[in-house]
């Protein structure tokens, strides 16, 4: 049994459908990866990690569901920096998109992780940083203890690896833990994750990672600082056999 795959990171979704960032209507935008994704047979399910909406506001959760209600697999979401799990939670029983933190698709165990760290000086703020904290780190454990799958896919916002670009210093804090867990556990095939506005695939010590393209904007990653690619949106298909070999495409709209 072949399991597809569809990553969207980074949505960024405004209330306002007409706003844009960086010149970038990101409604629209959407509207075109969501388009995209129709010629797709087959699809098992899509995994969107995180950066949702750019403000954590309740219509913009509400605005990204309505795209996605005409699909009838499954859609997952976690939490990026850019939004917040209070609305999130509010929203949870209005919306066709799901915040499950682990499920099963055939033999392929899912588990979702969160990663953001709010900022001590003002808790109404999200650092750009991430943590994966003791809890999640032992949520993560049990879940791959359990002997129920045959591969596991990970997804969470925040960097595991490097990029060698100017956004590593973004990264997720503890992501040396969180891989010397993992590795520990030859089920887990793949690590999806977001943030850095990077697409990226990489393979290490039998692990595929991937950050597909960003369905907002896409930094430069040969820049020195803070620099975009110029409209450059997508998303990520992505192909696990029943070995659990992985194979990749991202796809620009």
């Amino acid at each position: 049994m072949m399991l597809k795959i569809i990553q969207i990171t980074d949505i960024h979704m405004l209330a306002n459908k007409a706003d844009t960032i960086y010149g970038i209507n990101i409604y629209l935008s959407l509207n075109k990866i969501i388009e995209a994704i129709r010629f797709i047979e087959d699809i098992d399910c899509i995994i969107i990690t995180g950066d949702i909406t750019n403000n954590g506001e309740y219509d913009a959760y509400i605005t990204v569901d309505e795209l996605f209600k005409s699909y009838d697999f499954p859609i997952f979401w976690l939490q990026g920096n850019h939004d917040f799990s209070e609305v999130m939670l509010q929203v949870s029983t209005k919306i066709k998109i799901k915040a499950n933190k682990s499920f099963i698709i055939g033999t392929t165990k899912f588990i979702l992780l969160q990663t953001i760290m709010r900022d001590e000086d003002n808790l109404s703020v999200n650092k750009g940083r991430g943590y994966l904290f003791d809890y999640e780190m032992s949520f993560l454990e049990r879940e791959l203890e359990e002997n129920n799958f045959d591969h596991c896919v990970i997804a969470m916002h925040h960097p595991p690896i490097l990029s060698n670009s100017w956004t590593d210093r973004r990264i997720l804090d503890n992501r040396f833990e969180f891989v010397d867990l993992i590795e520990q556990y030859p089920k887990v095939r793949l690590v999806l994750y977001g943030h850095q506005h990077i697409a990226q695939m990489t393979e290490i010590n039998r692990i595929t990672y991937i950050a597909s393209p960003p369905a907002s904007f896409h930094y430069d990653p040969n820049g020195e600082k803070f620099s975009l690619l110029n409209n450059i949106q997508g998303f990520g298909l992505i192909k696990m056999t029943s070995d659990g070999q992985i194979v990749y495409e991202g796809c620009y709209i």
